[in-house]
């Protein structure tokens, strides 16, 4: 929860402008409350274990979308600079 805390000075440092920084941040608030709203009936069907095992598999292909979107960036930043969309994935 302490990225959540925090992320809209991600979001900022990103290069994001600070109100689309906060309106990003309250997406992120809101996914979170309809993906728990849809866990939970999910959790009697398919059972914690499954849940956990996909919850697992998602954030491992995620962390490696992140990784090489920093790669590109720190490797490769003459190149796009004038691209923002690895700002957004990167974090930076």
């Amino acid at each position: 929860m302490k990225v959540f805390y925090y992320s809209t000075n991600l979001f900022e440092s990103s290069g994001l402008t600070p109100e689309s920084a906060k309106f990003a941040t309250i997406g992120i608030g809101c996914i979170m409350v309809i993906m728990t709203l849809i866990s939970i009936p999910l959790m009697d069907r398919m059972g914690r274990r499954t849940l956990h095992l996909y919850g697992l598999g998602g954030m491992f292909i995620f962390s490696i979308f992140i990784t090489i979107s920093f790669l590109i960036k720190v490797c490769w930043y003459n190149e796009f600079k004038g691209t923002f969309w690895l700002s957004y994935s990167s974090g930076w």
